[in-house]
C-alpha cells in the first residue's frame, strides 16, 4: 500500500492520536512523543493538500460538448442566490467540474434590451461528477450583493472552462 495513502486515511489518524496519548503517561518519554506527534500532524496536513488540477484535465472535456438546461438563478430563503439546472456530458471523459460567468444586469426598459447596466459579474467553479454522454442536476450557491433595479433584473451566464477526470499514469 503506498504511504501516501496510508497517511490520507483517517482512521490512521485517529489510532495514532490515541496511542500517542496513552504512552504520553510515560513522563520520561512525553516529550519525544509530542515531537513526534507534532512531526506526524504537520506531515498529514502536507501529504493531504488537495491536488492541483492538470493543465490536462482542463482541456479533455471541450465546453461544446456539455450542455446545460433548465438553468435558473433563485433567491436562496437565507443568504445568497442558487445557480441550479440541469448538465449533460457528451464526451468521452467523466466531467468532474466546470467554471461559468454569471453576469446581471439592470434593463430600464423591457422593450430597449441594449439600454442594460452590469449590476454584477462573477465567477464560480461548480464541483460535480458527471460519466461520459449522461446529465446530472446541479446546484451552486452564489454570494451576490443585494439587488436594487431601477427596471428589470436579467441574467446571463457563459460557460469558462471544464474539468475532467484524468487517470493517473
Amino acid at each position: 500500500m503506498n504511504f501516501l495513502l496510508i497517511l490520507r486515511n483517517p482512521r490512521i489518524w485517529l489510532i495514532l492520536i490515541i496511542v500517542l496519548i496513552v504512552f504520553t503517561s510515560f513522563r520520561k518519554s512525553r516529550p519525544y512523543i509530542l515531537g513526534i506527534l507534532g512531526l506526524l500532524i504537520f506531515a498529514g496536513f502536507i501529504f493531504s493538500e488537495p491536488e492541483e488540477i492538470s493543465e490536462r484535465a482542463k482541456t479533455l472535456i471541450p465546453i461544446n460538448q456539455i450542455n446545460l438546461a433548465e438553468v435558473d438563478l433563485q433567491p436562496n430563503r437565507g443568504v445568497g442566490w442558487n445557480f441550479i439546472g440541469e448538465i449533460s456530458n457528451q464526451s468521452s471523459y467523466t466531467l468532474t467540474g466546470f467554471d461559468i460567468e454569471l453576469i446581471v444586469q439592470d434593463c430600464k426598459s423591457v422593450q430597449n434590451q441594449d439600454n442594460c447596466s452590469t449590476i454584477e459579474k462573477t465567477e464560480a467553479h461548480i464541483d460535480l461528477s458527471v460519466n461520459p454522454n449522461k446529465q446530472q442536476s446541479f446546484t451552486k450557491r452564489l454570494y451576490l450583493r443585494e439587488f436594487h433595479p431601477e427596471g428589470q433584473i436579467k441574467w446571463s451566464y457563459h460557460i469558462l472552462s471544464t474539468e475532467a477526470k484524468v487517470s493517473k499514469e
